[in-house]
């Protein structure tokens, strides 16, 4: 999904989108939207080694449900700055176990261009 807004799109990108490559221009804001369960120690983290994509923001939402462990969105928004093919790969850990013990792996290849 796609939101245009003057001249930047911005590509919102869930879980189904694992594997894709996707064409992004200069200036395109690039949204993740993954479900964690934060209260266990999982959560989401990004891994990121060049400087064509910049992290803009990272939030998170908690779930409709009332439920304790109940799981929360977490939304990262990245910002496309320079031409390049690129990825960002992001793992489901504990913080304290490192992303050698990821239980879960998010991947989304980029071609972004002028």
């Amino acid at each position: 999904m796609s939101l245009n807004m003057n001249d930047k799109k911005t590509h919102i990108l869930k879980k189904d989108s694992d594997g894709l490559e996707i064409s992004v221009r200069t200036g395109d804001i690039i949204q993740i939207e993954l479900e964690g369960t934060g209260s266990s120690g999982y959560w989401w983290h990004a891994d990121m080694h060049d400087t064509c994509v910049r992290l803009l923001s990272e939030e998170t939402e908690p779930s409709a449900s009332d439920k304790t462990g109940a799981p929360e969105l977490g939304i990262w928004r990245f910002e496309a700055v320079k031409k390049c093919m690129t990825e960002i790969n992001m793992a489901y850990y504990r913080k304290w176990e490192g992303p050698e013990k990821a239980s879960d792996h998010f991947l989304i290849r980029l071609n972004i261009k002028d």
